[in-house]
This record gives structure tokens, sequence and C-alpha cells, in this order.
């Protein structure tokens, strides 16, 4: 479950943060809002492919951080316990061309 998402000159955005509360979390918003970009901010930190375009114009680098919590499922043979959930940190850093 993503908990935080902290964006820094990516796209169109200088600085923004967002919490995420427990459960189902909507981005809403019109058209031209950044719906879109937060996404792609998302999914960078998610593994997705680095664009150097993505960068805001003018600046060296972006930031997209995150915090997420994990649970891992222990068990065989048709039993399953879960591990208390634990909090990951995950950072992306691309650079401009």
């Amino acid at each position: 479950m993503i908990k935080s998402l902290h964006i820094t000159n990516y796209a169109l955005i200088d600085e923004i943060d967002i919490d995420f509360a427990q459960g189902f979390n909507i981005i809403t918003g019109e058209t031209g809002a950044g719906k879109s970009i937060i996404l792609g901010a998302l999914s960078l930190l998610l593994g997705g492919r680095a664009d150097t375009k993505a960068v805001r114009r003018g600046e060296r680098k972006s930031v997209i951080e995150g915090s997420l919590l994990a649970q891992r499922r222990l068990g065989g043979g048709g039993t399953h316990r879960a591990q208390r959930p634990r909090q990951h940190h995950a950072r992306r850093m691309p650079a401009a061309a």
C-alpha cells in the first residue's frame, strides 16, 4: 500500500506532497490538472522507465520518493499467515539529458 508520495521538479510539478489514506484513494481533477503526471511519477517510483524529458525545464534532476507498506504472506500447503506490514522507502532521481 502506498502511504505517501513526494515529487520535485517532475514535468510541470515544482513540488508536491501527497498522503494517501488507508483503503481506496481516488485522484480527480479537471483536464490539465496533472493527474497523469502524478500517475507517471508513481509508475517511475514503482520501477517504470525514466524519461529524461520529464525533468522540469531548467532543472538538473527530478526527485520522486514514496513510503510504502508491504506485507508478505508465509506458509504453504493451504495455510497462510501474514507477517506484520513493514514500511519501505523508495526514491528515484532521474537526471536531465
